[in-house]
């Protein structure tokens, strides 16, 4: 109910709203004339999730009419509950408690931090991979060169050094590994 008011009041004062939101930007497009798109869609290429967009509008440059912009704005807020409304909110959510409702009930600065937590756990996750492959390769073929121990430490995700790993266990140089 919250998204549709906002959705309706974002159509209704949509120049001012790009004007507070885009101040730079605003003044090269023709706000007056944007034409909102219904029913968008964007596919997650990473996810392979189709999901619809909340604001999709068409805007005409002002210095180029032939050419538009698309702007899509995603709504993340929603009401802060009091009283009695908080409590019931509670007892419902303890009765059924769903993911998406978990998701709504993150503030903005819970969001940040699980992203950085996240973020967090992969670079933990590279760090320890890196240590072993370095381990293995000094047990199998004694200390390395600096060179070597760079390019190493170049490898910057998980499964490229997951990957080294595995050929540790076949090879029988360093040069072999390109090391």
């Amino acid at each position: 109910m919250h998204d549709q008011l906002f959705k309706s009041l974002l159509g209704r004062f949509f120049g001012d709203f790009v004007r507070i939101v885009l101040p730079g930007e605003a003044s090269r497009l023709d706000l007056e004339r944007a034409q909102f798109h219904r029913d968008e869609y964007f596919t997650d290429v990473q996810q392979g999730k189709r999901r619809l967009l909340d604001v999709v509008a068409e805007v005409r440059r002002s210095d180029d009419r032939s050419r538009s912009v698309l702007v899509h704005v995603e709504i993340e807020s929603y009401l802060q509950l009091e009283g009695e409304s908080r409590e019931e909110y509670e007892r419902l959510l303890a009765r059924e408690p769903t993911q998406e409702v978990s998701t709504m009930q993150m503030t903005y600065e819970q969001k940040v931090e699980a992203k950085a937590m996240k973020r967090g756990r992969e670079e933990g996750r590279v760090e320890g991979m890196r240590a072993v492959v370095l381990g293995q390769l000094e047990r199998r073929f004694g200390p390395l060169s600096a060179a070597s121990r760079a390019t190493v430490d170049s490898l910057a995700t998980a499964e490229e050094l997951s990957g080294l790993a595995d050929r540790v266990l076949d090879a029988r140089s360093l040069d072999e590994l390109g090391l």
